[in-house]
């Protein structure tokens, strides 16, 4: 059912995906250093997640082009809905596992963009903390004031 087009397609899936991940850590990474610059580690995952879209939308279209009674068991599968059942081919089976091994990936880049954000939030807190510490240090009667 799934044919050379699909399992390379879903190839291409899985490296992308491994590529974002691998970014993902290092946002991670960087996150916890006094100076993160994220911006091209931002912009470079955002690429690969705009083409890992490209991926899913053309497996949509490769298995909207399968014939009839193969169409809706590739949409089970590519949506993880099979209700367990096994898949007989040995292609099937490489795309499950793929498919799987995709769904591990990306739940850890996830997490790990979690936590990420986490610490950003908790720097940004900190540092509204210290900017509020300072305003009332100085305690300024108006916008403008001299001593």
């Amino acid at each position: 059912m799934f044919n050379r087009e699909m399992m390379l397609c879903l190839e291409q899936k899985e490296i992308l995906l491994t590529d974002i991940l691998n970014l993902t850590k290092q946002i991670e990474v960087r996150c916890g250093e006094p100076e993160a610059n994220l911006e091209h580690l931002l912009e470079n995952r955002a690429a690969l997640m705009t083409r890992c879209d490209k991926c899913d939308r053309l497996l949509e279209s490769l298995a909207g082009q399968l014939p009839e009674e193969e169409r809706a068991f590739a949409a089970e599968i590519l949506h993880r809905r099979n209700g367990g059942r096994s898949v007989a081919g040995e292609e099937d089976q490489r795309a499950m596992a793929l498919l799987q091994h995709c769904d591990v990936l990306f739940s850890r880049a996830a997490a790990l963009n979690r936590l990420a954000m986490e610490n950003l939030k908790k720097r940004r807190d900190n540092v509204q903390e210290k900017l509020k510490q300072a305003r009332r240090a100085g305690k300024p009667r108006g916008m403008f004031y001299s001593r």
